[in-house]
């Protein structure tokens, strides 16, 4: 099910690539850029616009990734059906630890789910606040004020901090705090969380505010701001919803039964045997 989310992002990202592409190619149109030497290669008729000569690969990427996106779900949700008999070998009839169980796998997923998508506005952002400042170099012939320097250095210092403590410290943490069960280690995740859901709702907001800083990706971050603030969301409830599950035997449910774990039991008239338990 996490491979079936992760596919209708990507196709949804490929959709928001086809508009991103348009304004690119429409602000640069009549430019001598690398983009438009491209896609003059592959132009079908040189008359066209950058735009229009493209449009055609742009679309069939989409429709690909939509066609392949879909058999995978498909396959996903038959193999889906086989995994509730796992499910109950590990964890039992008990239908609240079950319950549990979900809420522990699901929390890992959106996890990973989280620092794939931190990162990907991370390095987008970068870029931008990168590009935008060589461009004040190259207009500018006296170069950048000491004033612009310094802004330029704390954004970049700043962004590179949260962006280190929400992809690696944060993950940490909460792998921690489920793996002993420490109350701690998930309040610090949690309160870390909430800071990431500030920082992005302000990067959001500047987005939207002056998209003419972040023209060329400004969609880009729009969609990987939203879908950071929504995860982040779901995150923070996940992550206290595990933490209410502590000290009710979840883990000892996890350790205690598993496929590499192999008991000696002893027969009555022969030699010890072991079993496993698959």
């Amino acid at each position: 099910m996490a491979l079936v989310a992760f596919n209708a992002a990507m196709v949804a990202y490929a959709g928001v690539q086809v508009k991103q592409a348009s304004d690119i190619l429409v602000r640069t149109e009549g430019t001598n850029t690398l983009a438009n030497m491209i896609l003059s290669i592959f132009a079908l008729n040189p008359s066209a616009t950058p735009y229009h000569a493209s449009k055609p690969y742009e679309i069939a990427v989409l429709a690909l990734m939509v066609i392949f996106a879909s058999g995978f779900a498909v396959i996903a949700y038959k193999l889906y059906k086989e995994f509730g008999w796992s499910i109950y070998k590990k964890i039992g009839a008990d239908l609240a630890m079950r319950d549990m169980y979900k809420i522990y796998q699901i929390f890992i997923m959106i996890l990973k789910f989280d620092i794939f998508f931190q990162l990907g506005f991370s390095a987008q952002f970068i870029s931008v606040i990168v590009l935008a400042y060589n461009s004040t170099i190259d207009e500018d012939k006296g170069g950048p004020t000491p004033a612009a320097q310094v802004a330029f250095r704390n954004v970049l210092i700043i962004h590179l901090v949260l962006s280190v403590g929400a992809c690696i410290v944060l993950p940490v943490l909460a792998w921690r705090g489920l793996k002993r069960e420490s109350k701690y280690s998930m309040a610090a995740f949690i309160c870390g969380g909430v800071g990431t859901l500030v920082y992005n709702i302000i990067k959001l907001n500047q987005v939207f505010v002056d998209p003419e800083r972040f023209a060329g990706a400004n969609k880009f971050l729009t969609f990987f701001l939203i879908l950071n603030l929504l995860l982040g969301v779901v995150t923070l409830y996940l992550a206290w919803q595990c933490t209410k599950n502590f000290n009710n035997g979840l883990n000892a449910h996890i350790g205690k039964v598993s496929g590499t774990n192999i008991y000696p039991m002893e027969s009555v008239s022969g030699p010890s045997k072991r079993w496993s338990i698959e």
